[in-house]
């Protein structure tokens, strides 16, 4: 079996259910909801309030990052944790424990509630990280689909597909990255180890195209023209190997700065509650995997 932290699929949640609750068009979620109804979604009520909230101080993106960087204020925070328990529950009182119900092979999870971890059988696993990304594809349609049918065919599948499409990150929302290396003295291209003297793009290791990705771990320094020929492209095995070094110092340097988002960031692709003391090994061993399996699973090129 293998256990997949229901923290990380609540979070995918919020990430989805944000822009359909927060369209100005009442968009139902489960048969016979309304505006007024006296059964909505479980966890819509808190969820609306926080999305109120932020509506005026940077939307879903805005949360994310103050929720990363750990600087809510105590009654925001209680809201947040609120929402994400709501989900949480929903998940695992809903899907986890029915779908696959009707199959000859049983029920597809089980909720391990001590580590607090949603578990598959690892063949279904194995299959899910080949085929994930059209599979995810396969499912917003299906989910707009059947919004459609629920709202009675007076919301079409296409409008619900462009909420569902809404990424948390923008892809130019790396300020937090450019801020830090900008009050560097010195700095080098991180793929090419010249240095930079003035001008500088902030790079994806992995590409926000692939991945739509801004954890800090994801963004370094490199010149323009390094940039503009990486462009979509995923570091080749070599290249990462001769630039671990850099690589690892621009994570210390942005770890100094803002270590409660870095840690937070680092953790979720480490597999970890919180970073080990060699968290340096594990970030880097886990990154360079990460950009393996997403060029088996994508069939991207490799750079240089």
């Amino acid at each position: 079996m293998v256990g997949i932290p229901l923290s990380a699929v609540v979070e995918k949640w919020l990430y989805y259910y944000w822009p359909i609750f927060e369209s100005n068009i009442f968009i139902p979620q489960i048969r016979g909801e309304g505006v007024e109804c006296n059964k909505p979604v479980a966890f819509r009520t808190s969820f609306t309030e926080l999305i109120e909230l932020y509506k005026k101080r940077g939307g879903l993106t805005q949360f994310v990052l103050d929720f990363r960087s750990n600087i809510l204020s105590r009654d925001n925070m209680k809201l947040a944790q609120l929402v994400l328990q709501k989900i949480g529950n929903t998940i695992v009182k809903g899907p986890v424990t029915y779908a696959g119900g009707s199959l000859e092979n049983g029920r597809l999870f089980k909720f391990n509630s001590i580590t607090r971890e949603i578990l598959i059988n690892y063949e279904l696993w194995i299959e899910l990280s080949l085929m994930g990304y059209w599979i995810r594809d396969a499912v917003l349609l299906r989910w707009a689909e059947l919004t459609a049918d629920i709202a009675k065919k007076e919301i079409m599948p296409s409008d619900v597909i462009d909420l569902l499409l809404t990424t948390p990150i923008g892809e130019r929302d790396v300020a937090d990255a450019r801020t830090t290396y900008s009050l560097l003295t010195s700095k080098e291209c991180a793929w090419t180890g010249k240095s930079i003297k003035s001008d500088f793009d902030v790079d994806h290791i992995i590409p926000f195209s692939l991945w739509h990705n801004n954890d800090l771990w994801n963004l370094v320094p490199v010149l323009p023209a390094v940039n503009n020929q990486k462009r979509d492209k995923l570091p080749s095995h070599n290249l990462l190997s001769d630039r671990k070094d850099c690589l690892i110092y621009y994570w210390e340097t942005l770890r100094e700065r803002y270590k409660v988002r870095f840690d937070n960031e680092a953790c979720k692709i480490m597999g970890m509650i919180k970073p080990p003391n060699n968290w340096h090994e594990m970030l880097f061993k886990n990154v360079s995997e990460a950009i393996e399996i997403t060029a088996i699973q994508r069939g991207c090129e490799r750079w240089p």
